[in-house]
């Protein structure tokens, strides 16, 4: 695990130390950190958001530095406190990703959690490139540390056209999970409303599909992936909506 040998345990992982008459054995400082590299490595963190962390978030509203907040304390907490996922929800360049980020970040360098990031794009991708005859990797080879890793963020939700396959694949994954209790941190630019099923509590336009040419305020997340999916992500997750204006834009105008 790595070209330098250490001089603690010469390369072998393992301490030997003595305690009265009796000798043991114990890990090494050293391959503790390999493993965590290991994992970072394993974590498919894109290039362009391996800076973001929770101490570099900038919150610029009042919503924002709740969600930072809540971010912090589910890292911190993980795992004994944490029973539910995390979705945050907003409109585009609020830093709902570098928050996502933030958190795997922290559990898999202070705490050894095994984690895992992909852009939902690029997971339907990567399943649909498995059907290829030039292909050499399975789907189930894909699906599997999706549907295994301890904390999976997946980002970008709603992003992809929902034909029926989309759907299909994404319940799979989500129901997967959700069954074997792995915690899933989720984004979207898609605002949330409440299935219309509750007459009561939701108006008559809820639930009605919105055009093609309609924007992202427009449509709501249960409008793109479907009520029933988001009936199972509010069981799955902590919902978390901010707000503000795009940090990417902010930034280019110099402010």
């Amino acid at each position: 695990m790595g070209s330098e040998k250490c001089e603690k345990c010469n390369g072998t992982g393992w301490l030997l130390t003595k305690r009265a008459d009796l000798e043991e054995v114990m890990r090494c400082t050293c391959f503790k950190k390999q493993v965590k590299d290991i994992l970072y490595d394993e974590a498919r963190i894109p290039k362009h958001y391996q800076r973001c962390d929770l101490d570099n978030y900038e919150p610029l509203n009042q919503s924002l530095k709740a969600a930072l907040g809540t971010a912090r304390g589910f890292a911190k907490k993980y795992p004994a406190k944490i029973k539910s996922g995390l979705f945050f929800i907003g409109p585009c360049g609020v830093g709902k990703t570098h928050l996502s980020v933030g958190i795997i970040k922290y559990l898999l360098k202070e705490k050894g959690v095994p984690c895992l990031f992909y852009d939902f794009r690029d997971l339907l991708k990567a399943i649909q490139n498995t059907y290829s005859d030039k292909s050499n990797i399975s789907e189930q080879a894909v699906l599997h540390p999706v549907l295994n890793k301890e904390v999976l963020v997946l980002d970008e939700l709603g992003s992809q056209k929902m034909s029926d396959w989309v759907q299909d694949m994404l319940m799979y994954v989500i129901n997967q999970r959700y069954n074997e209790d792995k915690i899933t941190i989720f984004t979207s630019n898609y605002f949330d409303r409440p299935s219309p099923v509750n007459k009561n509590k939701v108006s008559k336009n809820y639930g009605k599909r919105a055009s093609a040419g309609e924007s992202n305020k427009e449509q709501s997340l249960g409008d793109r992936i479907g009520f029933r999916l988001r009936s199972r992500l509010v069981e799955m997750c902590k919902f978390i909506s901010v707000e503000g204006d795009d940090y990417r834009e902010l930034k280019q105008a110099g402010y």
